[in-house]
Formats: structure tokens, C-alpha cells, sequence
């Protein structure tokens, strides 16, 4: 078995900052299951608002669960220092241009103004980030 390199310490702090990130993305999405319109109402939202968040397109859903979660995975096998890391993130990475897409194509940009974009944007940035990091440890030799 070959002996791995010592991770820097700027890779495993981006790392645990990507883990938290992406956690934090499982949470807004598990909080965001079943809420109904009157819910988003009752946060600030307008009815507009309120409506497309209430009513998006499942597959939108999807591509947002699965961006954060293969982000989630990724993170947890790089800190492992185990196979699959880069391969979790370009997953991610994908899940989150289609997620992306879904929302520019709803209309969800439109409607909920630039921070939405801004938020959606920084998410893939951060992705785009990880997986930069991770393919820096395998061609390092930190992580197989």
C-alpha cells in the first residue's frame, strides 16, 4: 500500500468549511420539504414568491438534494482519504448546473430577484471549489 502525502492544512480546512457548507444545503433542503405557500407567506415572501417556491418542478428538488448531498459524500471521503471524492464532486457539480438551470427556466431568477441567483451561484462556485480540491490531492498523491 503506498504511504500518502500529508494534506496541507489550507486543502483540509476548505474541506471541513465544503463538509459544513454542504451540510448546511441538507438542512435547507430537508426544512423546505412539504412547505406550502402559505408557509413561504408567513416567512416574508410574496404571494408570487410563494407560489414558485411552493410549486417547483420535483426534478429542481432533486437536483438541489442530490448537488448537496454527493457534496456531502465527497467531503466525508476526501477527508477519509478514500476513492470517490472527485467523482462525488463532479456529481455535485452537475446536480447543481441542472438545479440552476431548472431555476433560470421556472423563472425562480425573475421573480425572486438577483440574491436568489447571487445564493444559487456562490453554491456552485463552492462545488467548482471542492472539486478543484479534491483533484489537487489526487494529483498530490493525498488522496488515491
Amino acid at each position: 500500500m503506498t504511504e500518502r502525502k500529508k494534506a496541507p492544512l489550507w486543502f483540509s480546512v476548505t474541506i471541513m468549511l465544503g463538509l459544513l457548507w454542504n451540510v448546511f444545503g441538507v438542512i435547507q433542503f430537508l426544512g423546505g420539504m412539504g412547505r406550502t405557500a402559505d408557509d413561504y407567506v408567513s416567512q416574508g415572501m410574496t404571494a408570487a414568491q410563494a407560489a414558485l417556491m411552493a410549486n417547483q418542478p420535483r426534478w429542481v428538488e432533486a437536483a438541489f438534494a442530490l448537488g448537496v448531498l454527493f457534496g456531502v459524500i465527497g467531503c466525508i471521503r476526501v477527508l477519509q482519504r478514500a476513492q470517490g471524492g472527485v467523482v462525488r464532486f463532479a456529481l455535485s457539480v452537475v446536480a447543481l448546473c441542472v438545479m440552476i438551470a431548472g431555476n433560470a427556466a421556472y423563472g425562480l431568477f425573475a421573480v425572486m430577484g438577483p440574491e436568489r441567483l447571487a445564493t444559487m451561484l456562490f453554491t456552485l462556485m463552492v462545488a467548482l471549489i471542492l472539486l478543484g480540491c479534491a483533484a489537487y490531492a489526487r494529483r498530490h498523491d493525498i488522496i488515491p
